[in-house]
């Protein structure tokens, strides 16, 4: 059994340029990197679904429970599936490929899960299986090959969250880099080799080998690990050619086979 699980480094992404949130959205001060990520997706995510009352799964929901409680809030018949999934209501404590619903869905969701599952394509042959045609599928993704050594130490230069808060993940990672005495090209790939990721470009070619593209854009990924400079301090600085965009925007519909 091949389980999606979220992964721990992070869930989170501003759509600065496009359906970008007004000051009344914004998170409180003290939010956790999980609160900020679900806050700052939410107005992408919402943008590309059906209208309410359209059936939607989050594939990879996490501990934090994803978008459901915005889903639901919102009027969508919504469920979110993870192994690690809360113990709620409205939430399914398994493998996405283990879930079958009881009819086809309008939409499906992936934010910051497909990078860490094991099979790729298994995992996408489910979402295409479960889905009604002409349905939609949004992910959101890390770019994880575009973590240069400029970009991880513009983020060094900033307050990093410490790695304990609930999503939090830069902290440890500049850490190993740091304890490790090696360069940061090849730090890095070892440690994307050892926890077994699946870059952005990977994830793009199976998904353009399943759907149609109907919204395709990058921007931040790494502010809400940082205390001192917001989304639109590291989308000043991805504009500047000073850093790399760390995060994948993707829509697109399911095909006929």
């Amino acid at each position: 059994m091949l389980a999606v699980q979220v992964p721990r480094e992070r869930r989170e992404f501003l759509a600065i340029n496009r359906g970008a949130m007004s000051s009344s959205e914004l998170p409180a001060s003290g939010s956790s990197a999980d609160e900020i990520w679900l806050t700052a997706t939410w107005p992408f995510v919402r943008e590309h679904l059906p209208k309410p009352p359209a059936r939607v799964v989050e594939l990879g929901c996490g501990e934090a429970g994803g978008h459901l409680a915005a889903l639901l809030s919102t009027g969508f018949d919504a469920v979110g599936v993870d192994p690690e999934a809360p113990e709620r209501p409205g939430y399914r404590r398994l493998a996405f490929e283990d879930y079958v619903p009881d009819a086809a869905l309008d939409a499906v969701i992936a934010s910051l899960s497909l990078h860490h599952v094991a099979d790729l394509g298994t995992v996408l042959d489910h979402v295409y299986d479960v889905l009604a045609p002409g349905a939609t599928v949004v992910v959101i993704e890390w770019i994880s090959e575009c973590l240069d050594e400029a970009t991880a130490r513009w983020c060094l230069h900033h307050q990093v969250r410490d790695s304990n808060d609930s999503g939090a993940w830069l902290a440890g990672l500049c850490r190993e880099w740091t304890e490790s005495r090696d360069s940061w090209d090849v730090f890095f790939q070892g440690w994307l080799d050892r926890h077994g990721l699946h870059n952005a470009s990977t994830i793009r070619q199976a998904l353009d080998a399943r759907f149609i593209t109907t919204h395709d854009s990058s921007g931040p990924f790494y502010f809400p690990d940082l205390l001192d400079a917001d989304a639109s301090a590291e989308q000043a600085a991805i504009d500047a050619g000073a850093i790399k965009a760390g995060c994948l925007r993707y829509a697109g519909l399911r095909a006929a086979r």
